[in-house]
């Protein structure tokens, strides 16, 4: 079943837990729109980042942190053109 029949399915049941509507949410804007508009969705915490600010900004330092750890080993030329490869790829209307 498709991710977004497998949406429909779960709202019309009232059957979806937070981890499934993370899953699902994550799913629809990284890859099922055939465009990656987002490298990843971070989770918010439970009561809100509004609510939990200390853990949502260590939940985004680390993200920053691990994300940085990934880029820093590719050639500066190299990371430019996956760059532009990625943002020229998104908004192209057929």
């Amino acid at each position: 079943m498709s991710l977004f029949k497998r949406l429909v399915t779960a709202l019309r049941s009232g059957s979806v837990s937070a981890d499934e509507w993370d899953q699902i949410r994550a799913n629809l804007i990284t890859s099922d729109l055939g465009v990656k508009l987002v490298d990843e969705v971070i989770k918010e915490p439970i009561n809100g980042a509004h609510r939990s600010q200390e853990e949502i900004f260590e939940t985004v330092k680390q993200y920053i942190k691990k994300t940085i750890a990934e880029l820093e080993p590719i050639n500066v030329n190299d990371r430019i053109n996956q760059r532009i490869d990625k943002f020229c790829k998104m908004g192209v209307w057929e």
